[in-house]
């Protein structure tokens, strides 16, 4: 809502401001009974947070009392209009609108009206505290609903709020507690394991360490985030980072900005055509190819849409004046002033604030240029149109006082989320997280609107913060993932390693085995020759056995090496699909897409299994012949 919104007509006198003396009657019923409850002085510091005692009981949402009673007990007003809520143990006195006498009674009634949604909303969270078995995952809404409570613009008994909401984080408190105790012996454990085990052993109990670590849910922000870190030092010994391109990303929305830009020259040229027809339908092909292209990059899509919108409205505007020259008619003056307050009293019940005013500004010009009318007619049209205007810019007055209360308030609810997303983008609980920006988008869209000069700033912040959480996000899945193509690859090479060296045993083998039978040939019967020979066949007897065993065990090699190979094709076919999903178009901006363009996180489960899973003898022995080829190298 900018300035000119607010700004009074030229014809209307300067409201005087309210006083307590001054305060219109309140159109709603008056109650006998004194308010109930008591409030701290206006001017008192908030006393120490009293302990709210435990329960699942809803608080009372509503004071039942009237406007007027409420008024009495909850807020005061200054000499110089200024309406405060008075303070109670868990807020301070604080400011909510400044009453004029014009609008008074309206701004009363909205406020009263704020605090029955203010209530409904606190009503709804208790509804849901009762029915959800995990209160830890209410932790973000309790901290939502108790930072709104401290801002919002409504008047009304806020103590039962307070109190709730403070005997749902005392609640959440004692889970946070336990939560943080469980991590710790989590992040313990990583740290004792961390060194001195073999890679499989590791992996398998950080997926054990993880899993807990889901089911434990949100704790503190601060404890948690050092418990993960103090988790991640332990696994990166294991994982190394590495961020994957998304450059075909990129160029895919260059190539939907070089289409748009075509769309917009193409509209700039139509704006300046006079075949209106052919314009027309050529406007609304533009703006179907426009859908179908989908989103580029945030700022130069808005920056080509207003250049676009821009042309059409030219455009448009022409088309409508010229038609307006082609139906041109004249009129006697006493007509003419007729139907201008004809029109005058059409527009007095409208509620198209701006452009109505405009009307009025435009049918005064027209009445000044039309000239006098018979006199005994003048003072009945004047009257008339008068008493139109009259209608039309009391209601506006009360209704831009109404607006102001709910932009407010909207501010504060939209603060309260910033807050959160504030506090959520350093999180590294990415699934939660994932699911918690989702939820404060959609509760961002049910808010309405914030004064204009407020509404890009809020934006800004809210975007920020979750571009901040998921760029973070997708650098944690690029390091697993770096780590996984490492790891299978240094697999796949010691077992070819491996391989290599049992064929090349089994050819010495064979070499050895067609020298003994060569010799054989060659002995005599002396007893020499008669002892070489029992020797010699012994040996061939023994090689037998040991051949056929390293040609089982080259087969289960080979087996695994097949099946590692395997895994790693079909690794990189995830990959390749991954990186499709990621650039699939979209016709959202890309900072309000986030969630989806980075929901994909590697984890352990939904990685190929590794080089495990023949027999361990074999793995031994593969890591055996690795170390033993790399000594001889040396």
């Amino acid at each position: 809502m900018d300035s000119e919104q607010l700004k009074q007509p030229e014809h209307q006198a300067e409201v005087p401001e309210v006083t307590p003396s001054n305060i219109p009657e309140i159109s709603t019923p008056m109650a006998a009974p004194e308010a109930t409850g008591t409030a701290s002085a206006p001017n008192s510091e908030p006393s120490e947070q009293p302990v709210v005692a435990e329960s699942t009981t809803p608080a009372t949402l509503e004071s039942g009392l009237s406007l007027e009673e409420d008024l009495q007990a909850f807020a005061r007003i200054k000499e110089d209009g200024t309406l405060l809520l008075k303070a109670t143990p868990f807020s301070t006195e604080r400011v909510l609108a400044t009453l004029q006498s014009s609008t008074a009674d309206a701004v009363l009634h909205s406020l009263k009206e704020r605090f029955k949604d203010l209530a409904a909303k606190v009503d709804e969270l208790a509804k849901e505290w009762e029915a959800t078995e995990d209160k830890a995952k209410l932790g973000s809404k309790v901290a939502r609903i108790t930072d709104y409570l401290q801002h919002a613009v409504a008047i009304g008994d806020f103590l039962p709020l307070y109190q709730q909401a403070a005997r749902w984080d005392n609640h959440l408190q004692g889970l946070t507690e336990k939560g943080i105790a469980a991590k710790r012996s989590i992040v313990e454990q990583a740290e004792a394991i961390a060194n001195g085990a073999e890679v499989k052993d590791i992996i398998m109990t950080l997926r054990d360490l993880a899993e807990r670590w889901k089911k434990i849910g949100h704790t503190d922000k601060d404890k948690d985030d050092e418990l993960w870190k103090r988790l991640e030092v332990a696994r990166d010994k294991i994982y190394e980072q590495r961020r994957l391109n998304h450059e075909a990303e990129i160029a895919e929305l260059n190539n939907k900005l070089d289409l748009k830009m075509e769309i917009v020259e193409k509209a700039e040229q139509f704006a300046a055509s006079e075949d209106w027809k052919d314009a027309t339908e050529g406007f609304k092909v533009l703006l179907e190819q426009w859908k179908e292209i989908g989103h580029t990059f945030n700022d130069k899509n808005e920056a080509l849409w207003q250049r676009f919108i821009t042309a059409k409205n030219v455009f448009f505007d022409r088309k409508k004046q010229h038609y307006e020259v082609i139906h041109e008619e004249q009129e006697k003056n006493f007509e003419a002033k007729n139907l201008l307050v004809l029109d005058a009293e059409q527009l007095a019940n409208s509620t198209e604030w701006n452009k109505t005013a405009n009307a009025f500004d435009a049918l005064m010009d027209k009445w000044k240029e039309i000239g006098r009318v018979p006199r005994e007619k003048e003072n009945e049209l004047w009257d008339r149109l008068n008493k139109a205007k009259d209608i039309f810019y009391k209601a506006k007055r009360q209704h831009f006082a109404t607006l102001k209360v709910t932009y407010d308030d909207n501010y504060a609810q939209k603060m309260a989320l910033i807050t959160r997303a504030e506090q959520l983008q350093r999180s590294m609980d990415w699934r939660n997280a994932t699911d918690e920006f989702g939820e404060l988008m959609e509760e961002w869209k049910k808010i309405g609107a914030v004064a204009r000069e407020h509404s890009e700033p809020l934006w800004e912040r809210f975007t920020k913060a979750r571009r901040s959480f998921f760029d973070r996000k997708d650098a944690d899945r690029d390091k697993r993932r770096a780590h996984y193509d490492r790891t299978q690859n240094d697999r796949i090479s010691q077992t070819e390693a491996f391989l290599r060296q049992l064929k090349q045993e089994i050819k010495e083998d064979e070499e050895n085995l067609a020298d003994h039978h060569e010799s054989l040939s060659k002995l005599g019967d002396s007893k020499i020759d008669r002892q070489i020979r029992a020797n010699l066949e012994k040996l061939i007897e023994q090689s037998g056995p040991r051949v056929a065993k390293k040609l089982e065990k080259i087969a289960a090699v080979e087996a695994q090496l097949a099946e590692l190979n395997a895994a790693k094709k079909g690794k990189q076919k995830g990959d390749k699909r991954d990186k499709a999903d990621r650039n699939t178009p979209t016709t959202q901006p890309i900072e309000r897409n986030f969630s989806e363009s980075t929901s994909e996180t590697i984890s352990t489960e939904n990685r190929p299994q590794e080089a495990n899973t023949t027999a361990p003898e074999i793995n031994t022995e593969i890591d055996g012949a690795t170390q033993q080829t790399d000594a001889l190298s040396n």
